[in-house]
């Protein structure tokens, strides 16, 4: 970015007050909106949801084959590391789209068939 594009922006961002907050000032609760605290609490469960808790095959009610679930830990490892690699380059939303749609709408785009009929599923 040109220099004098920069002073642009960052004239612009101090007129209509747009400032960035560190992850401690996001994480304080108290400075939370009030009509975007149950939002923000639900982000923060989901953020605090451990990978390795996540059991792709674990006991369940059902026992017939479930193809759709192979690969399940796998595909979700290859998304974090994608997302993290966003995170760390200070992607914007178009970059973070180019990187990791394609892995999200793949899943979208596999026929699953019916270990007994066939039947797509």
């Amino acid at each position: 970015m040109r220099t004098e594009d920069y002073r642009a922006l960052k004239e612009l961002t101090e007129k209509y007050y747009i400032f960035s907050k560190n992850k401690e000032e996001a994480a304080d609760e108290a400075s939370w909106p009030e009509n975007l605290l149950d939002t923000f609490a639900q982000i923060k469960t989901i953020a605090n949801f451990k990978h390795i808790n996540y059991i792709s095959s674990g006991i369940r009610p059902r026992q017939e084959p479930e193809p759709w679930r192979n690969g399940t830990r796998q595909n979700a490892t290859k998304r974090a590391a994608r997302a993290k690699l966003c995170l760390q380059q200070n992607s914007n939303e178009a970059e973070w789209r180019a990187n990791s749609e394609h892995l999200i709408f793949a899943r979208f785009e596999v026929e699953i068939a019916c270990p007994r009929c066939r039947a797509r599923l």
